[in-house]
């Protein structure tokens, strides 16, 4: 087995780790005391595209694979895990459209989100769904030639300051995991009540809120895929993500034992 890093791939742990010394680490201590978020960084991580690594260059992200998306995580992480996750939460928030939406679908929202310098959320956490995800609540309704959204989420990493919302909900009640469908829902949309958030022992840069959504209309044309696959999105999505949060806790881990 060779663990030897291509110049590619050495040249990106070389860029992130620049970053996160130059921009990150000054800063990392105040955002974990005061918990506020980010902002500046995330902009800055923009401008020397560190955000949106998992998405294609066809619409504007990096186009890093998962391995190399590891070696970035591995460098924020080391920096400041809370800030690290801004940032990669991203990746997890846009990585449903990337294996499951139509191209008219990818263009419109990836676009709006990397030529608004913006961010997105992942929207599965209930408070009695979560590793269980088959026991998603939040119902989606056809009516039309729109959904109509109603429920809550919690623990939602970046809720607060994201553009769009990826709602993992329930389009066939009865059915549950096999009646689940995954719709983009734009955060300003008429409903959506951004709650609380939620304090932390760790991490305390990344914020995370409930979210309740209250009637929330939006076009039947933001279904990521087809009705009733987003059990399928989901476990697509987790097949790719995990590994980026245990690679942030290798940069823990390493930071930890430099100092």
């Amino acid at each position: 087995v060779d663990f030897e890093l291509t110049k590619e791939q050495q040249y990106l742990v070389e860029k992130v780790r620049d970053f996160s010394d130059r921009v990150v680490r000054p800063v990392a201590r105040h955002h974990d005391e005061t918990c506020e978020f980010p902002w500046a960084v995330v902009q800055k991580a923009y401008d020397e595209g560190i955000v949106n690594g998992a998405i294609p260059r066809e619409y504007g992200g990096a186009g890093h694979s998962a391995f190399e998306g590891c070696l970035a995580s591995e460098e924020l992480g080391a920096a400041c895990s809370g800030i690290g996750i801004c940032i990669d939460a991203n990746n997890l928030a846009l990585t449903p459209l990337l294996v499951g939406g139509r191209d008219e679908l990818k263009k419109r929202i990836f676009g709006h989100v990397v030529e608004s310098r913006g961010l997105a959320a992942f929207c599965l956490t209930e408070p009695e769904a979560g590793s269980d995800a088959g026991a998603v609540k939040t119902a989606a309704v056809k009516q039309g030639d729109k959904y109509v959204i109603n429920g809550s989420k919690r623990f939602i990493t970046n809720g607060k300051q994201a553009l769009y919302h990826t709602v993992f909900c329930n389009t066939d009640p009865g059915r549950g995991a096999r009646g689940m469908s995954a719709v983009v829902v734009p955060a300003d949309a008429p409903g959506v009540v951004i709650g609380r958030e939620l304090p932390k022992m760790g991490q305390r840069a990344s914020c995370q809120v409930e979210i309740e959504y209250k009637d929330v209309a939006v076009p039947a044309e933001n279904l990521i895929g087809n009705e009733n696959l987003g059990f399928l999105i989901a476990v697509k999505t987790f097949n790719r993500t995990p590994a980026g949060v245990a690679s942030a806790a290798v940069g823990m881990a390493r930071e930890a034992y430099e100092i």
